[in-house]
């Protein structure tokens, strides 16, 4: 996946987004936040991916890597229950016992954080089993330990990089008003 595309694609749908809003005639105190809570962030150093690296312990996975040496983060408040991917300085600040570093022993394995929604769910990429990026529901997190309820764990998509591929295609959906599409995050057991 080239990471440059893929900004430049989100960039152009965020802006797309918001003459939607426009359009359908949204206040304007809404549009004038909206730029605040919906975008790419710069890149930041490069340097920091190895300080993450240190933070948790293990090796930063490469697909996580090549999306921060072209994009430092992403805001996407108004596509369905929002997607952010965290800034590197945002987690190198938060307190080491806030994110979630290793799922419980019962699943017994560690996880990378990367983002979350506004609902308090986390997205981690599966370190120890093939870089799958997991859905982590709001459960109880203690000493970075994530304390998973029965059902609480969904695997979203193999890698990264589709899980940029379904931003991309949830944010397309949330343009269209597309009632009928299954979001990434719409991941209840039949």
């Amino acid at each position: 996946m080239n990471i440059l595309n893929w900004s430049q694609e989100m960039d152009r749908l965020i802006k797309q987004l918001k003459e939607k809003y426009v359009e359908d005639g949204y206040s304007q105190d809404f549009l004038d936040n909206f730029d605040v809570v919906n975008h790419l962030f710069a890149p930041e150093n490069t340097q920091l991916i190895n300080q993450y690296s240190k933070m948790t312990g293990f090796e930063i996975p490469s697909q996580i890597k090549d999306f921060y040496q072209f994009c430092g983060g992403l805001k996407l408040r108004n596509v369905h229950n929002s997607y952010f991917i965290y800034r590197l300085s945002f987690v190198l600040n938060t307190p080491k016992d806030y994110l979630p570093l290793r799922i419980d022993t019962e699943h017994g394995h560690r996880i990378l954080p990367f983002g979350d929604n506004i609902g308090g769910e986390y997205f981690a990429i599966s370190v120890d089993d093939g870089d799958k990026i997991l859905y982590l529901q709001e459960a109880l997190i203690d000493n970075g330990v994530y304390y998973s309820w029965p059902d609480s764990i969904y695997t979203v998509a193999p890698d990264f990089y589709t899980f940029l591929e379904l931003i991309i295609e949830d944010t397309k959906a949330e343009l269209r008003n597309d009632k009928t599409w299954k979001f990434m995050t719409d991941v209840r057991k039949d």
